[in-house]
């Protein structure tokens, strides 16, 4: 975990976000077919922004609720047991299956 100040990270965030060309090119591709020419196009500019902003704002904290909820679940023993358990078993019928293509595969090239 990083030690920096909740408002340098804010900072460091905020200007990631602005420099993002991708964002930048998204919005100014889509935002000026939104806007109306003959009336005002600051006040829809911003408009068209804040609605962005509050609805970014609301993706990544449905993202980092469900990812805080995921790491809970993640780092408990339980968890970690089903993981294991079902991989191994994927992994075991894998291999029975590989097994199994292999003897027939052997048998094929001897009768050849």
């Amino acid at each position: 975990m990083s030690s920096a100040a909740p408002p340098r990270i804010f900072l460091n965030g905020l200007l990631l976000q602005a420099a993002n060309p991708k964002a930048l090119l998204f919005y100014s591709a889509l935002l000026p077919q939104f806007v109306i020419p003959s009336e005002g196009i600051i006040r829809q500019m911003v408009i068209l922004g804040c609605s962005g902003i509050i609805g970014e704002f609301i993706v990544l904290l449905t993202y980092s609720h469900f990812a805080a909820r995921l790491v809970r679940v993640a780092g408990g023993q339980r968890f970690t047991t089903i993981t294991h358990r079902v991989a191994g078993s994927v992994l075991v019928i894998a291999g029975g299956r590989h097994g199994g293509h292999s003897a027939s595969l052997r048998s094929l090239v001897t009768l050849g």
